[in-house]
């Protein structure tokens, strides 16, 4: 999602647990070499350790169905707690039976398929915002049937 901002914004840093991930976003960075995004290997759940950025928007992508409820509960909570923004592209209903059965393997495949079908079961990203105590405030399809991109914002500045 960054490298589809960078145009956008003036600062943009990417966060993940997987080192892996940011050496290939880092790779990918000197490719297009804009000197406005950063990527650092780190939990967000240690949010302190980034007091040094002002940050004016947060963002997931197909991380949230990966976890335990708790763990993705905590994670959006660490997210509204550095950001009045949140942006999260994960998955939702497909209309589609060819994207049910896409998703379904994929999950199956990538070895998370327990934790993906509780998050399918629970509701998808509306029950781990109402849990965490986020509203949504805009959804946006994409062009994969399956995957939306939810804005949340805390309950008391919807």
């Amino acid at each position: 999602m960054l490298f589809k901002a960078k145009d956008k914004i003036r600062l943009g840093l990417g966060i993940d647990l997987d080192p892996k991930m940011i050496d290939f976003a880092n790779e990918k960075n000197k490719t297009i070499y804009p000197k406005n995004l950063e990527f650092i290997q780190e939990d967000i759940n240690s949010f302190q350790k980034l007091s040094k950025y002002e940050i004016d928007i947060t963002s997931s992508t197909l991380c949230l169905h990966e976890m335990k409820e708790i763990d993705a509960i905590n994670t959006l909570e660490s997210l509204a707690k550095i950001s009045s923004r949140i942006l999260i592209a994960d998955y939702s209903k497909p209309k589609s039976f060819w994207a049910k059965v896409t998703i379904e393997l994929d999950e199956m495949i990538s070895g998370h398929y327990g934790q993906f079908k509780e998050y399918r079961r629970s509701g998808y990203l509306p029950y781990l915002a109402s849990k965490s105590g986020l509203v949504i405030s805009e959804v946006n399809e994409t062009k994969i049937d399956g995957m939306l991109i939810w804005e949340l914002r805390p309950e008391f500045q919807a």
